[in-house]
């Protein structure tokens, strides 16, 4: 069965007010299971009296965890990030690798 999630936060750490909202969804297909999230927020910052201005985010999560055993996982994830304000910043990462429970 698919599972849908959503999640929205807001937050104050000292000068930062942070607002951000993700929603997933996740299927499995046998032994594997397909995910995919999105996600979108605002950071607002003042230093010392001084606006910094809002950044604005946006990302991306994609892949597939596949069960080789009880608590042993391969998985290949990838996804995306970018960030605006006076410019825009885009970070691509991926990981593949297998995780184990003891």
């Amino acid at each position: 069965m698919a599972k849908v999630g959503y999640n929205q936060t807001k937050m104050a750490v000292g000068a930062e007010f942070i607002k951000t909202s993700m929603t997933s969804v996740s299927v499995p297909f046998g032994a594997a299971t397909v995910f995919y999230s999105a996600s979108s927020g605002d950071i607002n910052s003042t230093s010392g009296g001084t606006a910094l201005g809002t950044v604005k985010l946006k990302g991306t999560q994609y892949g597939v965890n596949y069960g080789l055993s009880k608590r042993t996982v391969a998985y290949v994830h990838g996804g995306r990030l970018t960030a605006e304000f006076s410019q825009i910043i885009k970070v691509n990462n991926y990981g593949i690798g297998i995780h184990h429970s003891f």
